[in-house]
Formats: structure tokens, C-alpha cells, sequence
């Protein structure tokens, strides 16, 4: 291998799901490849039982392994684009509702967080994996683990990280790796900030210097292996609480505002809308809002940057019926809908 394969594709289906857990997405749905940062390859661990602690042999020395659980991890860092935002909250929230603008190609898509009592099983994904012009490994029952959206000014493009965690299947593939698909980048010079009682929120953008999304599902990993699935996992679910975090430092607002929000443990929305400007079909723009609908200030902590007064604010978010969580979001993109099975 040469000191200079460095390149890492990876062809994905940008709007199906796996039709059952670590069923295969067909090839022929493999057909996105988006740019990533943060050069990183998939983690495939293995749990090996040796022979070396039993006796008899009359040696110390083992002669023999099996492999008793398989594992899969992925780690990919984007800068943010409406597509890949779209697909990270459509697998990592687990529900879609698309809607049509219009008569036009733009379809806007409401994402928000399976809801408490329904199926606990997120939809899984499968991922073909190269190394430069190497082998391609196929990846199936991949879900999201986690995720983080982030955004810093002055304007430059956001951030997504994700975490995946698969069911161990691995595979060699013979697919055409897709070439980079055209994305639409969402940038901090793009965003609007906006907070306050619900209804009443109020446009602070220019106070906002940087701002975080965390969205954990707590997967849990080890209750995937049970009998008769082998050493791979035959489920993957979220875990009896998913976590929830945000954050944002604003400049000093010159008043007792934001400490009053922290005092009084004050009720509160928080909308941070991002368009993108350009036009999917007539005055349909690619964009997205992400939406804490009801939360709390819990921390606040007076800090300087530059020589300015800033406030470093984390908040609690709390349940909302229409939102069926304390987060959700919209994303306007060109695709007509989100999980739908493979067939």
C-alpha cells in the first residue's frame, strides 16, 4: 500500500432504510457519496475466545480461537449540507412526515424523535466502505449513536459529527463506487437565531457567537447479541433514556435579561433557522430549522472573548407533545421523502 492512500469513499443511500434490521440495502439504492472530514475507517472489532486458560494439553500455549461477537463502529464529521443533515436526523431521530411545495421539486421534511412507547428499534442503514482504490467492505444494521450540530463564527460553513454503531455484519461488495454527489452547505453567516417565551421569540443573531446540538439515543449494544443471532447483533435500540444537550454563547446583552431566564427558570423556545439563499424551485430555498420548543436556562457562566463580555448558556430541554421530545427539525431538500425500505 502506498504512503499516499489516504482517500476514503463511501456510498450510502440518501433516503432508504434497511427493510429489517441488518438486512442489506440493495446496491442499486447505494448511489450518494457525500465529501467528509476527519479522515477515519470503519472499527471492526472482534471478541475471541482462546483456549489458552484450559488444561490438559500440557502446555500453557493456546492452539485454537473462536470468535465469539463481532462488532462495527463509524465515526464521520461533514460540514454541514442540507442532505447530509436531512439523513443524519432522519436515522438518528427515527421519524419523517415529507411535504410537497407547491407544485415544485422542493419537498420539506418535519424530522422528530420516535416517540416514547413505540417502537424502540431506529431504522438501520448500510454503508459500503473503500480505501483509496482497495477493497470495498459492506457495512449492514448500522444506526446512529449519536450526533452533534455545531456552528462558529464568523461564517464559516456548520459542523455535523455522527456516530454509528453496526450489527458486525461485514462483507466484501462489488459496486460501482459513486463519484461526490453535489451538496448545499449550510453556513453560520446563513443562521437566525431566535429565542424567547413560545410565540414570542425574538431574533438575536447578532449577539450569537457560537451555538451546539447534541442528540445521544444511549443504543444499547450488548442487549443486541441474544440467542440464535450468532455473533452478530440482531437488534440495536435506543436505550431507556436518549439525551438531549444545547448550548450557545451570546455577547453580553447590556441587561439582567439572560440571568433572569437562569433565576426564574423561565419557560422558554429557541428556533435557529438556516437558509442557505439558494433556490431548489421557484422561492423554495434548501434550509433547515432545528427547534428546542420548550427548555430552561441551566447553566450560566459569564465569560471574555476578545476583550468583550460574552455568556456561555447551556440549557434543559423538556418534553413537548407536538415535537414528542425536546427536539425535532425541518429541512427543506430536493428528495421526496426519508426511510423509506430498500427493497
Amino acid at each position: 500500500m502506498s504512503a499516499r492512500d489516504y482517500d476514503v469513499k463511501w456510498a450510502l443511500a440518501p433516503t432508504k432504510k434497511e427493510s429489517a434490521y441488518d438486512t442489506q440495502i440493495v446496491n442499486g439504492d447505494l448511489t450518494a457519496a457525500w465529501p467528509f472530514k476527519d479522515l477515519d475507517l470503519a472499527d471492526f472489532n472482534l471478541d475471541l475466545m482462546s483456549d489458552r486458560d484450559e488444561y490438559g494439553r500440557g502446555h500453557e500455549w493456546p492452539t485454537d480461537t473462536e470468535i465469539e461477537l463481532k462488532d462495527a463502529a463509524f465515526r464521520r464529521g461533514f460540514d454541514l449540507s442540507c442532505e447530509s443533515l436531512a439523513w443524519i436526523l432522519a436515522f438518528g431521530l427515527g421519524t419523517v412526515s415529507s411535504a410537497q411545495q407547491g407544485e415544485t421539486a422542493a419537498y420539506l421534511h418535519t424530522i422528530k424523535p420516535l416517540a416514547p412507547g413505540t417502537s424502540v428499534q431506529l431504522p438501520s442503514l448500510s454503508v459500503v466502505e473503500q480505501l483509496n482504490t482497495g477493497a470495498k467492505r459492506l457495512f449492514t444494521g448500522l444506526c446512529v449513536s449519536d450526533f452533534a450540530i455545531s456552528g462558529e463564527g464568523p461564517n464559516g460553513r456548520l459542523k455535523l459529527e455522527a456516530n454509528f454503531m453496526g450489527s458486525g455484519t461485514k462483507a466484501a461488495s462489488s459496486i460501482d463506487m459513486p463519484s461526490l454527489t453535489a451538496v448545499h452547505f449550510l453556513r453560520m453567516g446563513d443562521v437566525t437565531f431566535s429565542l424567547g417565551p413560545s410565540g414570542s421569540e425574538v431574533d438575536i443573531s447578532s449577539r450569537l457567537k457560537r451555538f451546539s446540538f447534541g442528540w445521544n439515543n444511549q443504543l444499547m449494544g450488548d442487549d443486541g447479541y441474544y440467542p440464535g443471532t450468532g455473533s452478530v447483533r440482531g437488534r440495536l435500540e435506543y436505550g431507556v433514556k436518549r439525551n438531549f444537550t444545547c448550548s450557545f454563547t451570546l455577547r453580553h446583552s447590556g441587561d439582567t435579561t439572560d440571568h433572569d431566564y437562569l433565576d426564574n427558570q423561565t419557560e422558554l423556545s429557541l428556533i435557529v433557522a438556516i437558509d442557505t439563499g439558494t433556490a431548489i424551485a421557484d422561492s423554495y430555498n434548501w434550509l433547515a430549522n432545528l427547534y428546542a420548543p420548550k427548555y430552561v436556562v441551566t447553566k450560566l457562566t459569564p465569560t471574555i472573548i476578545d476583550g468583550l463580555e460574552y455568556v456561555d448558556i447551556e440549557i434543559e430541554g423538556r418534553y413537548d407533545s407536538t415535537a414528542v421530545g425536546p427536539f425535532y427539525a425541518s429541512v427543506m431538500t430536493s428528495e421526496t421523502g426519508y426511510l423509506t425500505a430498500s427493497s
